[in-house]
This record gives structure tokens, C-alpha cells and sequence, in this order.
């Protein structure tokens, strides 16, 4: 049977880093989409409507990877906790079957 290892502080570091990066992506895709309706004002015509649909469908990918960072950012967080609980309980046992048995 293949071992496990986990450093729960870890998971939690790389899942705290994935949260920051999302935010930093949403103020990214937030300027972007602010930088797109001011250009939707200032041209018109030609291949403007081609460009600022192709920046549109750059701005949802990213918050498409926002939301994806999000998610598993929260999966090694749960996964984390749950290790945490599960490393408590075993420490428990561990210490009751010590204390049962005595000096």
C-alpha cells in the first residue's frame, strides 16, 4: 500500500496564494472590461467590432481561470482541514492507548 504524506500548512499557503491570484486576476479582468467599454466609445467601424469581441472572450477566459483557481483553491483547503481532523483523532487514540497502558 502507497504511503501518504500531507503538510496541511501547506495546502493551506497554496491555497491562500490561489485565492490572492484570483482577486488579482478579477481586478486584471475588471480593467480590461473597463479599457473595452471606453474603446467600444472611441471607435467605431472597421474591425473594431472584431477586436473588442476578441478582447470580450479574452475577459471571460479569465474569469473563467478566476473561478477555476477559486475552486481549487477551496478543494486544498477542505482537503487540508480534513487531514488536520483526521491527524487530531489519530493523535487522541494514540495518547488514550498511552495512558491506558501506564508507565
Amino acid at each position: 500500500m502507497q504511503s501518504i504524506h500531507i503538510e496541511p500548512e501547506e495546502l493551506y499557503l497554496t491555497s491562500r496564494a490561489m485565492w490572492q491570484q484570483s482577486q488579482q486576476i478579477s481586478q486584471v479582468a475588471s480593467s480590461l472590461q473597463a479599457a473595452v467599454m471606453r474603446l467600444e466609445m472611441a471607435w467605431l467601424g472597421g474591425s473594431a467590432e472584431e477586436v473588442i469581441s476578441s478582447l470580450q472572450v479574452v475577459i471571460r477566459r479569465l474569469r473563467d481561470r478566476m473561478d477555476e483557481l477559486e475552486r481549487l483553491g477551496l478543494i486544498l483547503s477542505r482537503e487540508a482541514e480534513r487531514w488536520q481532523e483526521s491527524d487530531q483523532v489519530w493523535s487522541r487514540v494514540y495518547r488514550d492507548e498511552l495512558l491506558q497502558k501506564g508507565p
